[in-house]
């Protein structure tokens, strides 16, 4: 009712009549009833009809309205002290995650964190670790933990030597791609700031589209004085938008498109003088029968996935570049922060040609950061056929060919059906922390603006 997009197209929407609450509701009905076959229940007011229920037929026009009503009565005590169990509930029913600073009297020590990137000739940006000044220098080698760890890693894939060769072709991989360096032994180098090693396992996952086999590395395994990389670095504050908000607007659009940040983390730079923090072990080459490994020490250039700030880190160079770039519009970097979810940008357009041109503008914006958009998913057959297969938007590389409107995607780990004029997906997912809401509400259908 206040969305003046709605209003503005529908005359007499402008303004609210009057607001009934549903306790009223006995009060205005008479309790004659028609049965619709489309699953719709027509109820006789004192206002005229009521109609409610949902559609059963995909396609037909229809209105469904979802109404919550909760009375809340404060005990004196709770009066006094503010009420903070109920604040921290409608906290978590409002999809938001608490900033550890907000609200409190320590500064955010991250504050000026934005005047510490840097970008290079090429558009690359580079950071620094966010260390917490009272632990950096705590810090000390767990070399010889990581050297267990390894070697229990390695036992496990000589069990498998298929998946040992894909384990060490993925990482060989990092190497010629200069995300990760070969420094040798554990001497080797002049060592600018603290030295940790990061353990790291296969994981292995046969349902995605690009790389099925993935080193995860484990900041949070602990040294010496019991304190691990993650315990020193400052986690930040969630830059991302709240994931309702973005769902609810990527929905909006008659034209929907999805893109990805080829390998996010991996476009932003670390610091050299914080690389030795990043310091993992592992062998030269894949041993053949019962061939002695020696290991070797890699470090990473880049900012890895499994430090708590990574997320952080990748927000808040996007936010500089978006805002600071030259040939950058303020529209369109709003844009881009509404509907950019981590790595994901959840867009669209009420048009094919408004998409194109949105598409080609937001390539651009990203391309001046070294951010590539792959894995396209579009609801508009037209536009992927005539955008998002040429070659300025994708290779040959399958991991940017779009999936077709009949397939079902993942959008955040939910699927969702390309259907005609409009989506639908099982909102259970999303609500997965509301277990108590009812699953006729949960897997409502949300129509879209033709419908």
């Amino acid at each position: 009712m206040a969305d003046e997009r709605i209003a503005s197209h529908c005359p007499g929407l402008n303004s609210v009549d009057f607001l009934l609450g549903a306790d009223y509701c006995t009060r205005i009905v008479n309790y004659k009833t028609i049965s619709c076959q489309s699953g719709l229940l027509a109820i006789s007011s004192k206002f005229g009809w009521l109609v409610f229920g949902q559609e059963k037929r995909p396609g037909a026009s229809g209105i469904l309205t979802l109404s919550t009503v909760m009375g809340v009565e404060l005990f004196p005590d709770e009066k006094e002290n503010g009420n903070e169990d109920l604040r921290r509930f409608w906290d978590l029913e409002h999809f938001g995650i608490s900033d550890p600073h907000h609200g409190g009297n320590e500064p955010n020590p991250l504050t000026e964190f934005s005047n510490l990137i840097t970008r290079s000739s090429s558009g690359r940006y580079s950071v620094p670790l966010p260390w917490r000044p009272d632990k950096k220098d705590l810090l000390n080698s767990n070399y010889h933990q990581a050297l267990s760890r390894y070697k229990r890693l390695l036992r496990h894939l000589q069990e498998d030597p298929s998946l040992f060769k894909a384990y060490h072709h993925q990482i060989q991989e990092y190497i010629r791609s200069g995300y990760v360096s070969r420094l040798g032994s554990s001497s080797d180098g002049q060592i600018t700031g603290p030295e940790y090693y990061l353990p790291h396992r296969t994981v292995v996952r046969n349902e995605a589209i690009t790389t099925k086999i993935r080193p995860v590395f484990d900041a949070s395994a602990r040294g010496d004085h019991d304190l691990s990389l993650n315990d020193c670095l400052e986690t930040g504050d969630n830059l991302n938008p709240e994931l309702l908000e973005v769902l609810l607007r990527f929905r909006w659009n008659r034209v929907a498109w999805v893109g990805d940040i080829e390998k996010a983390f991996l476009q932003v730079e670390i610091n050299p003088e914080d690389r030795d923090a990043l310091r993992f072990i592992w062998t030269d080459d894949v041993p053949i029968g019962g061939e002695q490994i020696e290991p070797s020490i890699f470090r990473w250039n880049r900012v890895t996935f499994g430090l708590s700030p990574s997320p952080f880190l990748l927000r808040i160079v996007i936010r500089k570049h978006l805002t600071e770039a030259a040939g950058i519009d303020p529209s369109l970097a709003r844009y881009i922060e509404e509907n950019l979810y981590m790595d994901d940008l959840l867009a669209g357009s009420h048009s094919v040609e408004e998409a194109s041109k949105t598409i080609q503008r937001v390539i651009n914006a990203f391309s001046g950061a070294c951010m590539r958009l792959t894995k396209w998913v579009t609801n508009e057959p037209s536009l992927k056929f005539s955008v998002l297969q040429t070659d300025t938007l994708t290779s040959s590389n399958t991991a940017s060919r779009p999936i077709g409107c009949d397939e079902n995607s993942k959008i955040l780990g939910v699927i969702w059906k390309p259907n005609e004029d409009y989506w639908t997906f099982d909102l259970s997912k999303i609500l997965s922390p509301l277990s108590n809401i009812p699953e006729s509400v949960t897997k409502r259908q949300m129509l879209s603006v033709e419908s």
